[in-house]
């Protein structure tokens, strides 16, 4: 193909083109060239278009390559690379023509059968003209690159994320002081995350979309990369920690990142449970969703809490958790009770059920969660919890501390009355209901 085409211009770009497409190596193609001019002589008529051609096919290689990655920036150079190349072809042809009937090309050169140097010179040649001509319009390619392909909307959260991750620098290490304030605040900047997830997903429910359904899964794994990160960061640290007060630390930031890593795991869970009822056309009760709501609003304090108490490093905030925590588990077994009650009763298809009972055990180990990082809280700040993190929640639970025993049972009355407030008003829309179908 390369030598078959000696008077047919074009046919010979194409060939040229085409071969260097298929064995992706414009390099390899001009050896080729090389080889048969050694051998059986080329004229210069007859391969300068071929010539031009490779340089033209070289072009697939290149965009091949951006495709792997497919960002903004490697598409960009890819047009660059295409632009040059098409703008340098057009002139190669232009400038041989021209000089050709000008007669600075002549017969002489024209007909010259090119040995394996000579197809190098002129592929060197055919490289070089273009690329001092076109220097000063580099520019103007770039912007008509990125005019072709601007750059996608900047994703706040994934900057911020790759700003944490690079604060967390590796010759910080050897001074863990530092260290840990670095990777105490990207497991800040996690729980921030994962709240915002559970927000989102609470959010399908009200009206179900795909697009936010994306943006949950997108942010999810943002937060497994902040949790994989400062987990080798805060791991790595062990050698160099000498004082106590900085193991205590350590230990918590440990705890701490496990727990919102976990509740952005729930999160997911939650969503794809709307998910699920999206995709079989269904929807909870008016009653359910009341309900639903209820356990939402008593995550959402404890949430609140943990968040708080994380970020201003406060153990009388984090006191507060557990006697909410302990209240969120009973208001998840009411409510579990209750539907159990409508799926044996006919009132709700059990698909529906299913979904509803997945929703509140993820609400229930997301206070969970919550209950886990607020006793390593105290444990770091409390030599007596220090240590013994799970003989202290038995003694609270089992024990006689009024001021828990007197906050679980406010937290336990204000949303069990919300409960029966909401029960009430569903028999009551069911027995209007009912007197309304029997006139």
């Amino acid at each position: 193909m390369l030598t078959a085409f000696e008077n047919n211009y074009f046919l010979g770009f194409l060939s040229g083109a085409f071969v260097t497409g298929i064995i992706q190596s414009s390099s390899a193609v001009i050896g080729i060239l090389q080889t048969l001019a050694s051998t059986m002589g080329v004229h210069f008529y007859g391969v300068f278009a071929v010539i031009i051609g490779v340089n033209i096919g070289d072009c697939l290689t290149t965009y091949l390559v951006c495709r792997l990655g497919a960002k903004p920036e490697q598409i960009r150079t890819t047009l660059v690379h295409i632009i040059y190349n098409v703008i340098a072809a057009v002139m190669l042809f232009a400038a041989v023509f021209i000089l050709r009937q000008t007669s600075v090309i002549n017969d002489n050169l024209w007909y010259k059968v090119l040995d394996s140097g000579g197809v190098a010179n002129v592929h060197g040649l055919f490289r070089l003209i273009p690329a001092v001509l076109l220097l000063p319009l580099s520019g103007k390619m770039a912007d008509l690159a990125e005019r072709i392909k601007p750059d996608l909307p900047e994703d706040k959260e994934e900057s911020d994320i790759e700003k944490n991750l690079r604060d967390l620098d590796p010759y910080l290490i050897t001074n863990p002081g530092i260290a840990l304030n670095e990777s105490g605040h990207l497991i800040g900047h996690m729980i921030d995350m994962a709240i915002h997830n559970y927000e989102n997903s609470k959010q399908q429910f009200v009206k179900y979309s795909e697009s936010r359904s994306k943006r949950i899964a997108h942010r999810e794994e943002l937060i497994d990369r902040m949790a994989d990160g400062a987990n080798q960061y805060v791991i790595a640290l062990s050698p160099h920690i000498i004082l106590e007060s900085e193991n205590r630390l350590q230990s918590f930031q440990y705890k701490a990142l496990t727990c919102f890593e976990r509740l952005g795991d729930y999160a997911i869970n939650i969503n794809e449970a709307a998910m699920n009822l999206y995709a079989e056309g269904e929807h909870f009760s008016e009653h359910a969703l009341a309900e639903l709501d209820i356990a939402f609003d008593a995550v959402d304090e404890i949430l609140d809490l943990a968040r708080t108490a994380y970020k201003n490093n406060d153990p009388d905030i984090a006191a507060k958790i557990e006697p909410l925590e302990e209240a969120i588990d009973d208001i998840i077994e009411v409510l579990q009770d209750n539907h159990t009650y409508r799926m044996t009763h006919n009132q709700c298809r059990v698909f529906n059920g299913i979904q509803l009972q997945n929703i509140l055990q993820n609400l229930e180990r997301i206070a969970d969660q919550c209950s886990e990082m607020a006793v390593a809280l105290l444990g770091y700040h409390d030599d007596t919890i220090y240590g013994q993190e799970h003989s202290y929640i038995r003694n609270l639970h089992h024990g006689s501390d009024k001021e828990f025993i007197q906050s679980y049972k406010a937290h336990r009355k204000a949303y069990l009355s919300r409960i029966k407030k909401a029960k009430a008003i569903d028999e009551e829309a069911k027995a209007s209901s009912a007197e309304s179908t029997g006139a």
